[in-house]
């Protein structure tokens, strides 16, 4: 074995002692770079989290102004709802022994189909509706009625493209929010807002506190979208007691975009249709009662104040006439340059002006009248 020799072995433990400093001055040059990394993450963190603050707060600064914009066009859709249903909302007048009463109605189909309560009809000898533009339309029709639900359902005139309303699929829960569009005291298309505040008589009735009052009957009531859910009926005139009978509980649905066509051709000639009313008045003034009724359908759905009676009594009413009304003559005359009609799926309706002329036993009645006269064939 040999031998490191002494000089030999002091320079190497001389030189590890170099390395041994040296490899330490590493050691504490690379722990510092690790706290000196470490504090950079830490404050790359702590940047990071500062701008996530500020999205945050950003995010919510937004979803606040969409809230508030929502809740304005929430506002602006109710008065565009609005604007559009009132065309489906009709001013009732009706006339009867203790004189002139208001109500209200509206539209659920093209054809003029409409819905009241009964009780704004009851006892009426004649009636009209109005519309938001001032236009008279007449009862044509009365298709059903229930004096116990208290409902009508009619027809207004005999058009085809009459402004409607949109009848709801589902009936608003408890708390939600409706409106109603009426006529109360005869102030036309009045606004009042609400919620639906419970449901009586087994569900056929919707308690709300939209306010109802006098003229505002058989009106409708609506949810937000504008959609009928409701006839408004009553108010107690305390603590928002207000009702309206439920849509689903009047048999409506079945006569919405009823197709009806006539027994009759609707594309009459102008000379067919004027030897049609010559016929007609020629055959009222010679007192001709078995012409007159097979003029008359089996079954007429107006007839001057009276619905759906049957020809029979149509033709009885015309020969009670003279004698009711005290008339020993009776003569008239059309005025053909007010001709129109119009043809639809009810038939042809005419419209024209006559000047009707009677003698009769009281002088001081009236004798001279100018008449505005429909028939629908």
């Amino acid at each position: 074995m040999e031998l490191i020799p002494s000089s030999l072995l002091a320079l190497i433990k001389k030189t590890m002692r170099k390395i041994i400093r040296i490899g330490f001055i590493a050691l504490v040059i690379t722990l510092v770079s690790c706290v000196e990394n470490k504090n950079s993450e830490n404050n790359e963190l702590k940047r990071k989290e500062l701008e996530l603050k500020e999205k945050e707060l950003e995010l919510r600064e937004k979803e606040l102004n969409f809230n508030n914009q929502k809740k304005t066009e929430e506002k602006e859709s109710l008065s565009s709802i609005y604007g559009t249903v009132k065309r489906g909302v009709y001013l009732i007048y009706t006339e009867n022994e203790e004189g002139v009463s208001q109500g209200s109605a509206f539209v659920v189909d093209r054809s003029g189909l409409a819905i009241s309560n009964y009780h704004v009809f009851k006892d009426a000898s004649s009636a009209i509706a109005m519309n938001e533009f001032g236009d008279k339309f007449m009862i044509s029709e009365i298709i059903e009625f229930d004096k116990e639900k208290d409902f009508i359902i009619f027809r207004l005139g005999n058009q085809n493209n009459i402004p409607f309303l949109n009848i709801a699929e589902q009936t608003p829960k408890i708390g939600e929010s409706v409106f109603a569009v009426g006529n109360p005291k005869g102030l036309s298309q009045t606004l009042s807002t609400g919620i639906i505040s419970g449901f009586r008589s087994g569900n056929n009735l919707l308690q709300t506190t939209t306010a109802i009052t006098h003229g505002s009957s058989g009106g409708p009531l609506f949810n937000e979208k504008g959609q009928v859910i409701g006839v408004t009926t009553s108010g107690l005139g305390e603590a928002n007691l207000n009702f309206a009978l439920n849509i689903k509980s009047i048999p409506v649905l079945k006569y919405v975009n009823q197709i009806r066509s006539s027994n009759l051709s609707s594309n009459l000639s102008e000379n067919e249709i004027k030897d049609f009313i010559s016929k007609y008045y020629k055959t009222l003034i010679a007192e001709d009662w078995n012409s007159l009724l097979s003029i008359y359908s089996n079954k007429l759905n107006r007839f001057y104040d009276k619905f759906n009676v049957d020809n029979f009594e149509a033709v009885t009413s015309a020969k009670n006439y003279k004698s009711q009304f005290g008339i020993t003559r009776a003569n008239y005359d059309i005025r053909w340059n007010t001709l129109s009609s119009v043809s639809s799926n009810f038939g042809t309706e005419i419209r024209f002006t006559m000047d009707y002329k009677i003698e009769r036993k009281d002088k001081n009645k009236a004798s001279t009248f100018v008449l505005d006269i429909i028939m629908v064939v």
